[in-house]
């Protein structure tokens, strides 16, 4: 149980990155000086990027939880010797 709600802690933190990564290539790539691309263009990249970030930082919270349950199993553990 403890190694697959690990496991989706790691996936959230991957595509969280992942997200992170694609959105800031669009953003890089926009042409705003040509006038292509407008700051209308970039909103959908920009809010994408906070909702990777909220995505990262609760899989990080996923992980220190597992990490907490994991030491109290520990030291349950070795106060029943």
């Amino acid at each position: 149980m403890v190694n697959s709600i690990l496991g989706s802690g790691i996936a959230g933190i991957q595509k969280g990155v992942q997200g992170v990564r694609e959105n800031a290539q669009t953003i890089a790539s926009a042409d705003v000086l040509s006038g292509d691309a407008g700051a209308a263009d970039l909103a959908a990249p920009l809010v994408d990027l906070k909702v990777n970030l909220h995505q990262v930082q609760a899989s990080a919270q996923v992980i220190e939880t597992v990490d907490e349950i994991l030491i109290s199993l520990i030291r349950a553990t070795n106060n029943d010797r």
